[in-house]
């Protein structure tokens, strides 16, 4: 009798751990975030190119939709992505047909309709396109876009939506893998000018003339010190006119060898007379 009073004994503290238990498995459980497989959409700044910005649009397919095919594991995408651009304007958009060779119809949320491969149009660009097999889950180079100028610009990409009721609404950027639909791929990209010291939208003789105000050492951090070596000196100008815009935009000249010999000569004794400026006597 003693037996099996303490075996009910132990059975109520069994079950009083278990429930406790369980409660603390619910709470970890309600916790934790399930990531969803999902081939992704990155855009990265290639710079200033003869005058203009250039974009890589690249796609990262998901190893894990990836299937056993007649040419070995792996699998292809299909992408429509519209793309917008603040402060200027779209040249082009070239994509990468040896790993896109498909030109696939797509609902183009900028003319309401349904258009095949790359769309361009002012300030927008659309493109529908569809790859080879890929077997690795590496990033691929989708598109390379290039934008008017050199000045501050915002690519922005998905978030757009078609008109209610058409079929297929078109909802935001979608990648297509493994038989499944991927919506709402969005995101946005700024630039700045490297060496824009002043901010104005442009790298001029008033960059070069705020360098030569920060010349010599500086604290960490200044705007002018552009290889961050705590010293204003020729290589943060010669990085200026590296990046020359000029007073009128990306047309405008850039220094002769022989005027940024004399910048750099300039600075130097620039720098010397601030040197000896320093002197106590």
């Amino acid at each position: 009798m003693k037996f099996f009073t303490g075996s009910v004994c132990l059975a109520s503290k069994l079950r009083a751990v278990l429930s406790v238990s369980g409660l603390f498995l619910l709470a970890w459980m309600a916790t934790c975030h399930y990531v969803q497989a999902a081939p992704s959409l990155s855009v990265t700044s290639l710079g200033i190119v003869s005058g203009n910005r250039q974009w890589q649009v690249s796609i990262t397919p998901d190893a894990s939709l990836f299937s056993n095919q007649p040419a070995g594991l792996g699998g292809s995408i299909a992408a429509e992505v519209g793309f917008s651009v603040t402060g200027t304007t779209f040249v082009s958009g070239t994509k990468n047909a040896a790993s896109w060779p498909f030109d696939n119809p797509g609902n183009n949320p900028f003319t309401s309709t349904v258009t095949n491969g790359i769309s361009l149009n002012g300030n927008t660009l659309f493109a529908s396109l569809g790859s080879t097999f890929f077997t690795s889950a590496t990033p691929v180079t989708l598109l390379t876009l290039v934008t008017q100028g050199t000045g501050p610009t915002t690519v922005a990409w998905g978030g757009q939506t078609l008109l209610t009721g058409t079929p297929q609404e078109y909802v935001g950027g979608r990648l297509a893998q493994g038989g499944q639909n991927f919506n709402n791929i969005t995101g946005s990209i700024s630039s700045t000018i490297p060496c824009d010291l002043n901010g104005d939208g442009r790298v001029d003789g008033a960059d070069v003339g705020l360098l030569f105000n920060s010349w010599g050492n500086v604290a960490p951090g200044t705007a002018a010190d552009k290889d961050n070596s705590g010293v204003v000196d020729g290589a943060d100008l010669a990085a200026i006119f590296n990046n020359w815009t000029g007073d009128v935009g990306p047309t405008a000249a850039v220094p002769e060898p022989c005027a940024l010999g004399s910048l750099v000569f300039l600075a130097a004794i620039l720098g010397a007379a601030r040197n000896r400026s320093r002197v106590v006597t």
